[in-house]
């Protein structure tokens, strides 16, 4: 592997315990915010420019949630539907 392989192995390392530990830390940080912030670092760390990291986050974060958002909406109605008709309480 290339010295630049290396760098960029190293980047995803340091960035997956980055982001387990703003998370599981004292500070508590949002999962969500965490990512984030994480990925801004990492972009800037591989020498992205700001609009690929940008882009390179929403196409991530839409792709999920294009993938996920239909069964998430689904599960809130069901849910829904279930508390108000005493369902839930059974």
């Amino acid at each position: 592997m290339t010295g630049h392989a290396w760098f960029l192995i190293c980047v995803l390392v340091i960035s997956i315990v980055v982001l387990i530990a703003l998370i599981n830390s004292r500070l508590k940080f949002h999962p969500f915010a965490a990512l984030i912030v994480v990925a801004l670092a990492a972009g800037v760390a591989t020498g992205m420019s700001a609009p690929d990291i940008a882009s390179s986050i929403e196409d991530g974060a839409g792709g999920i949630l294009g993938d996920v958002g239909l069964t998430l909406a689904f599960g809130t109605m069901l849910g829904r539907l279930m508390a108000d008709s005493g369902a839930v309480e059974q």
